[in-house]
């Protein structure tokens, strides 16, 4: 059948579900089938804190409470959610894991899924659980979060013993599952629960029936964690389904135990495994995930194949709905860039992450579950609308930086005015690293100036600063970054000519720097060295920014820009006409282009070397069609050229090409295709060179390479016009645009270690020295009697401390909070105890960076632990 997932049998799809008729009777609360829209919605965290839900709203479970329709085919953004780490999908709710350990859900209520007996439906995210976790996964009807101690607690349905208290009583609060500890990760299924352990064990509990708990008994029910799964020791990820369970082992094959599906779809019946089963055909996995019955691995080549079945469940679809089969082990056409899976309770539809920063579904669509606008049944992959993100990639006028996953940024090109922020103006043909930056999370390049967004919200930008566009309240160039005022919520930031622009967590945007054209949005034409509020703007989820234009795109997927143009002038933002499901934005020096949800590009603003690529030179005060662009994932737009990044990895260019920039050899070019030999998934075009950001992590760059902008190093004829694609020399671990997971197979750290000094932009606390009392042991920080305030001070347990633990190469912090306790004799000293445990994957821990901070006690400092000697 390859990728296409038609049946050609619809019956055969009914005998599955007919077969399946005991688990549906024993599982089902008071009911023997399954609620209609059971996992017919999907949501999906966002790199800056949000998440997008789309599909069945019937419960609530999209999260938006202005949502009343029983289905949106849309992604919709759950109400205050700006800090998401992950979000899981459960049965008819859904969970989000927040950055200070709190978790929140909406949705279903009704077996005790939002912590509370009297909650029956939330439709906005509700606190759950308040305090350390680090993980979550939702099942059918109970959910689970590891904390940060390796231990796990549980909520909600308990019928089976799911939630391994040694109950089979609901729970409207989390309770511990005993005799669990060292854990790595949990997967909540559909009436049973797995957790993977240090040691790459597994270990489950709740319902047996079908040997979902792979212990080779197929027992009625377990309600506690015992027995291990048999013959696992060397698991990386566990994925608990239906009545099923699979894991993906060190060696990058598959085990699944418990109700095989797939021999069903050869004619058979569906089988039980007491003990792991390898699957057969399937090698070099980088992650696995699933829909109800069907599970999906991603290859490390970014093919996916699945086996299972998808498609309408009990008939509860349109009328003549062509239910869908894949057949046992089938290769998805049309994916070749993935990272991981959405698992979900889907009976219905499977979805997908690809590494431009995009969500792939396909299946039935009936409750609008494939997010692409539509209900109907989509046999091939179909794009998300509106869930993309930001790359590691900024490319300026003539000079370019990358974000390195280790929080650094890197810059190559024009050195004048300190663009690349080394401290120094010489222009540079490889990439130096920018000054005092290390907790990087978002890179932008504009003309003279270079910004970034930081770990803490704040932004720091560095470069020329005769307009303010350094945000300082200053006019100084300066050749290292420097702090913007008043902005400590920044989750993205976009540079123009001579101004820029931050989305802060509220959604709103604050920009600065010139305004003679009213690009900062506030309704003046006053300039500003320190951000003013854009009016009228309060649901943004991406800024671009380009000569004296600003762009915004709201939640309702409609753009809005202010300033010189394209298309005229405006001092407050103002909605440009046809543009309608818009999946991105950019803005170059007089033109602007969006990728729309169908993947087409449409352009607008000046066009007279062909930078709106409909075939003319006219101007175009209102968006026009790209002409052969039918697959964009992201744009682009530079000085006088655009660029598209597609499916499939290519990239097309068009415009103006007097450097090459366009990757053809032809100076009369308007239009060309490049290729790499990795897949790009972001593209940065800047006056006469473009580079594109590669799956693989990597740089290249082409055209024009006079001040060094291509990266490559020194050439002994110097830098002329270069139409092919060429490597930027020393970079690697550039961070790729990945919508919600990081990059699934962790690799050593080639970081070098952090200096001993904390970094210059953070203040240490005044006469007091880490001490000895914190050890870094095996992969846990303890503190042990530390020091944390001078002496005589006075603090109690109820003062805590929030302690944040980055370790090279790991993008996401560990964060906790710890209770002081204050030592009296022989003087009054208060200390920091507790222990705080370190992700459980990577390469070997030889040092980390620890932040503390305390609000009204302790002004946040930085240490450097090593690991403690043997």
């Amino acid at each position: 059948m390859g990728g296409r997932l038609w049946i050609r049998d619809a019956c055969r799809a009914l005998t599955v579900v007919a077969a399946c008729a005991g688990i549906l009777i024993a599982a089902a609360p008071a009911r023997a089938d399954l609620a209609p829209t059971l996992g017919a919605h999907t949501c999906v965290p966002k790199t800056d804190g949000t998440a997008r839900c789309w599909g069945a709203n019937d419960s609530g479970q999209l999260g938006d409470p202005t949502q009343l329709a029983a289905r949106h085919p849309l992604p919709v953004q759950p109400a205050g959610l700006t800090d998401a780490v992950s979000v899981s999908n459960g049965g008819q709710f859904s969970c989000a894991l927040r950055r200070t350990g709190r978790v929140s859900c909406w949705g279903n209520g009704m077996t005790g899924q939002l912590g509370s007996p009297y909650m029956a439906l939330a439709r906005a995210p509700v606190t759950v659980y308040d305090d350390d976790a680090v993980a979550i996964s939702a099942g059918y009807g109970h959910a689970c979060a590891l904390r940060s101690g390796g231990t796990v607690v549980c909520w909600g349905w308990n019928q089976f013993g799911q939630l391994g208290n040694g109950t089979t009583t609901t729970s409207y609060t989390p309770v511990p599952v005993p005799g669990l500890a060292n854990v790595t990760a949990v997967s909540a299924g559909l009436v049973h629960t797995c957790a993977l352990l240090e040691d790459k064990t597994i270990r489950c509990w709740g319902n047996d029936q079908y040997a979902e708990l792979g212990d080779g008994a197929q027992v009625a029910m377990r309600t506690t964690p015992t027995t291990p799964v048999l013959g696992i020791d060397d698991a990386v990820q566990v994925v608990a389904g239906y009545a099923q369970t699979c894991a993906l082992l060190t060696d990058q094959t598959v085990r699944c135990w418990g109700m095989e599906f797939a021999s069903a779809l050869l004619g058979g019946q569906p089988t039980l495994n007491l003990m792991p089963k390898a699957v057969g055909g399937l090698s070099g996995v980088s992650r696995i995930g699933g829909s109800m019955i069907a599970n999906c691995a991603v290859l490390t080549t970014g093919r996916v194949r699945c086996w299972g079945w998808i498609g309408n469940i009990g008939g509860s679809g349109p009328s003549g709905d062509p239910s869908s089969i894949m057949s046992a082990y089938s290769q998805i056409s049309g994916i070749t860039d993935a990272v991981d899976t959405v698992t979900s309770f889907s009976p219905g539809h499977i979805c997908v992450i690809r590494a431009g920063g995009t969500v792939t579904c396909w299946g039935w669509g009936g409750f609008g579950s494939l997010g692409n606008g539509k209900t109907a049944v989509a046999t091939e992959p179909t794009t998300v609308a509106s869930v993309t993100t930001a790359s590691g990639l900024g490319v300026g006028r003539q000079h370019a930086c990358a974000l390195l996953a280790a929080g650094g940024v890197r810059c190559w090109g024009t050195g004048e005015y300190g663009r690349l922020g080394n401290g120094s103006l010489q222009d540079r043909d490889s990439p130096v690293t920018v000054s005092s930056l290390s907790t990087a999370t978002q890179v932008a390049a504009g003309d003279e100036q270079s910004c970034a967004v930081t770990s803490t919200g704040s932004v720091r930008c560095w470069g020329h600063n005769e307009s303010g566009v350094l945000g300082n309240g200053g006019s100084t160039d300066s050749s290292t970054p420097v702090t913007v005022s008043n902005i400590s919520t920044a989750t993205a930031v976009a540079t123009g000519r001579n101004h820029a622009c931050a989305i802060l967590q509220d959604q709103t945007v604050r920009c600065w720097g010139y305004n003679d054209s009213g690009q900062l949005g506030d309704n003046s034409f006053n300039n500003s060295n320190i951000p003013v509020t854009a009016t009228g703007l309060s649901t943004v989820t991406a800024i671009a920014a380009g000569g004296n234009t600003t762009c915004a795109l709201l939640v309702d997927e409609s753009v809005t820009c202010w300033g010189a143009g394209p298309g005229g002038g405006a001092v407050v933002p103002t909605t440009v006409p046809g543009l309608d499901y818009t999946v991105s934005i950019s803005v170059g020096n007089l033109h602007a282009c969006a990728v729309i949800a169908d993947g087409t590009v449409k352009c607008w603003g000046d066009n007279a070397d062909h930078q709106l690529g409909d075939g003319t030179t006219d101007f175009r005060s209102a968006p026009v069609t790209v002409t052969g662009v039918s697959t964009a994932l992201t744009v682009s737009a530079g000085r006088l050229h655009s660029c598209a990044t597609l499916t499939g990895g290519t990239v097309r260019c068009w415009g103006k090409n007097d450097g090459g920039q366009l990757g053809s050899s032809d100076v009369s070019a308007t239009a060309a295709t490049v290729t790499f030999a990795s897949p790009a998934v972001a593209v940065g075009p800047g006056e006469t060179t473009s580079c594109a950001l590669l799956t693989n992590q990597t740089v290249q760059c082409w055209g024009s390479g006079l001040s060094g902008q291509l990266g490559d190093g020194p050439m002994p004829s110097g830098h002329g016009r270069q139409p092919t694609p060429t490597d930027v020399v020393g970079l690697s671990g550039v961070v790729v645009p990945v919508d919600p997971v990081a990059p699934p197979a962790p690799t050593p750290d080639p970081v070098a270690d952090p200096p001993a000094a904390p970094p210059a932009v953070i203040a240490p606390l005044p006469k007091v020295k880490p001490t000895p009392q914190v050890q870094l042991v095996g992969r846990k920080v303890i503190f042990t009697k530390f020091r944390i305030l001078p002496k005589g001070k006075k603090c109690g347990a109820k003062t805590k401390v929030a302690i944040l633990v980055r370790v090279k190469g790991v993008k996401k912090p560990v964060i906790k909070k710890l209770a002081m306790k204050q030592i009296k004799k022989p003087k009054k000293i208060c200390t920091l105890n507790g222990t705080i445990a370190l992700p459980p994957k990577g390469a070997k821990v030889k040092s980390v960076k620890v932040t503390i901070a305390a609000k009204k006690k302790l002004r946040t400092r930085v240490i450097n632990v090593r690991r403690a000697k043997s």
